[in-house]
C-alpha cells in the first residue's frame, strides 16, 4: 500500500512542480507520506482532517487523550493522528491550480482509507458532498440521536440514490468547537463512507460532545 500511494504522490509532484510551489496542497502531500511510513510501524486507530480551520493545540491535546482513554477502554490500539488543511471556493480562488491539487491531495487521503472524519468550515464541506464521500450517519448514530439533533443534521441526496440522508453534522454551537476553534462561520463534521474505524469514529462524537463534563 505505501508504495502505491508514494507512487501516486510522486506523480502529483511532477504535474504540479512547473507552477508554483503548492504550500499548503504539498504539506498535505507530506502528512499523507507521514501516515503511510508510520502505518508500517503502528496501526492508525483514526485519523482526521480540520479543512480551513484549526483546533487549538489545547484542544488537539484533549482530544487525542479522550480518544485514546476511550479507545483502550473499549480495548482498540493505535495511533490518533489530527492534521489541518486547507481548500478555497473555486468560484472565487485566484489560483486554481494550487486549490485543484490541495483537493485531490485530500481526496487521496480519502482513496487510500487515510483519513476518518473531516472537520470543515462551509466552503469544504460544500465542496466534499458533491465528492460524495460521507458516511450516512445512520451507520454511526441512532435515529433518535439523529432527530434530536433537529437542523443541526445534514440531510442531502447523492446522484444515483432516490432518497436524502443524513450526512453531515452542523457542530458550531458545541461547547468544545466554540472553546477550541476560531471560526467566524459555521463548523461541520462529517465522516468518511469508507472509513475502516467506524467505533473509533463513535468514541470521536462521544468525546467531543462529553467535553462541557470533562473539561
Amino acid at each position: 500500500m505505501k508504495e502505491n500511494i508514494m507512487n501516486r504522490i510522486k506523480t502529483l509532484w511532477q504535474r504540479c512542480r512547473s507552477g508554483v510551489l503548492l504550500g499548503l496542497a504539498l504539506g498535505t502531500l507530506i502528512y499523507i507520506a507521514i501516515t503511510a511510513t508510520a502505518n508500517l510501524s503502528s496501526q492508525t486507530a483514526f485519523a482526521g482532517v480540520s479543512v480551513n480551520l484549526r483546533l487549538s493545540q489545547s484542544g488537539s491535546d484533549w482530544l487525542k487523550q479522550a480518544l485514546t482513554d476511550r479507545l483502550k477502554a473499549e480495548d482498540y490500539r493505535g495511533k490518533i493522528l489530527l492534521a489541518d488543511a486547507e481548500l478555497d471556493a473555486f468560484e472565487t480562488v485566484e489560483d486554481l491550480d494550487t486549490n485543484y491539487y490541495a483537493l485531490q491531495a485530500l481526496l487521496l487521503l480519502y482513496e487510500t482509507q487515510e483519513v476518518d472524519a473531516m472537520l470543515m468550515d462551509q466552503v469544504a464541506m460544500e465542496n466534499f458532498l458533491r465528492q460524495e464521500i460521507y458516511l450516512d450517519l445512520r451507520q454511526l448514530l441512532s435515529e433518535d440521536s439523529l432527530a434530536a439533533m433537529g437542523e443541526a443534521v445534514i440531510w442531502a441526496r447523492h446522484k444515483e440514490s432516490s432518497e436524502a440522508a443524513p450526512l453531515v453534522l452542523d457542530v458550531t454551537e458545541l461547547p468544545f468547537i466554540q472553546d477550541h476553534t476560531e471560526a467566524t462561520g459555521r463548523v461541520y463534521l462529517a465522516f468518511m463512507n469508507n472509513t475502516t474505524h467506524l467505533p473509533a469514529c463513535r468514541l470521536l462524537w462521544d468525546a467531543i460532545t462529553a467535553w462541557e463534563d470533562e473539561k
